[in-house]
């Protein structure tokens, strides 16, 4: 869902996105919509796919953004990355983030430049996973 699309921050802004970004990003949440709410949690993964501890991000504050009545902000936060198969940037930096309630993904910040870790090795804002 893109109810909780954060669209105020510049950071993980859509218009730095490109097309190939959005194409990507739509080839996954169509991949892990066949998923059991049991095999999306499942950690152990080659697709890049996590749950978020905030103080170890470049967010420590967590998705501040998330002001609703739902309580999103206390579910578990997820990283899904958009290009497991790439190694070279910009696309190995490309991720979704976002929360995990129920068998609802509500995707709440695209990560282009990968900047929610700072960290070089995928891409020039940062990223590692």
């Amino acid at each position: 869902s893109f109810k909780h699309l954060d669209t105020t921050n510049p950071k993980y802004h859509a218009q730095k996105c490109c097309v190939d970004f959005f194409k990507r990003m739509v080839e996954a949440l169509v991949r892990y919509s066949n998923f059991t709410v049991e095999q999306f949690r499942e950690q152990n993964n080659d697709d890049g796919r996590h749950c978020h501890y905030f103080p170890n991000t470049s967010e420590p504050d967590g998705f501040t953004c998330l002001n609703d009545p739902e309580g999103l902000e206390q579910e578990e936060a997820w990283q899904i990355r958009l290009c497991p198969d790439m190694r070279r940037p910009p696309e190995s930096g490309w991720r979704i983030h976002g929360v995990l309630l129920a068998d609802v993904f509500y995707v709440v910040w695209l990560d282009y430049d990968h900047l929610f870790y700072e960290n070089q090795q995928f891409s020039p804002g940062g990223g590692r996973t």
